[in-house]
């Protein structure tokens, strides 16, 4: 980790224990079912980002990886002064987009199935709204809300008639990443609501209805 960075693994395993924590009302069929997030893919990533980012994005984690593997010391490999590469940073990014397509899969499965959920939760770290679909920026490397949406698009477009999908945003920050990539496509909807003139700027008053037609 980075001293003093305000992105630290310590985000995600404080969320994670106060969760664990939590006494949860019985749903009828379990109690919540904690599971470990399995590895995004490529293709998963390239439902919503470019060939490019993604290559850029693979190129750093590998320099940071060889590095770490090679003096056995951390190097951090910078987009910019927030966004920064470190030798986990591949793997933590590839599970948190996992995450997000197992959530899916798990609410998509049928009712009867002992794997299906009504509702999911994903704790990870990196982040994602902030990431566009060719820059990494604010702590984010990949979009894992936009790759869910096109997944889910994708996946059960034609079976269960999804056609459009929303992503609803609450965070002090606006996520102009999802915006980016939503705002051309009238089979997306992004929602937001931020702090006005907070990092990074964007998403001011009145700001474009992304999917509104």
């Amino acid at each position: 980790k980075v001293p003093h960075h305000p992105e630290q693994p310590a985000r995600a395993s404080f969320m994670l224990e106060a969760l664990q924590a939590e006494e949860w009302p019985n749903s009828g069929k379990s109690e919540a079912i904690f599971r470990e997030a399995p590895r995004g893919t490529d293709e998963h990533v390239l439902l919503y980002h470019t060939e490019k980012h993604l290559a850029g994005f693979k190129s750093k984690c590998s320099k940071a990886e060889a590095f770490y593997r090679n003096k056995k010391k951390t190097n951090f490999i910078a987009y910019d002064s927030d966004t920064q590469v470190m030798w986990g940073t591949g793997e933590a990014s590839f599970r948190a987009c996992g995450a997000m397509i197992a959530a899916v899969d798990s609410v998509f499965l049928p009712s009867d199935d002992p794997a299906h959920v009504d509702t999911a939760y994903c704790c990870t770290r990196p982040p994602g709204h902030h990431a566009e679909r060719g820059v990494a920026q604010g702590f984010c490397f990949f979009n894992n809300a936009a790759i869910g949406a096109r997944y889910c698009q994708n996946r059960y477009g034609a079976s269960h008639g999804i056609k459009k999908v929303a992503v609803l945003d609450f965070d002090v920050h606006h996520g102009n990443g999802t915006e980016e990539g939503f705002i051309h496509d009238d089979t997306l909807f992004y929602g937001s609501t931020h702090e006005k003139d907070n990092y990074p700027g964007t998403g001011t008053d009145p700001s474009p209805h992304v999917g509104e037609r």
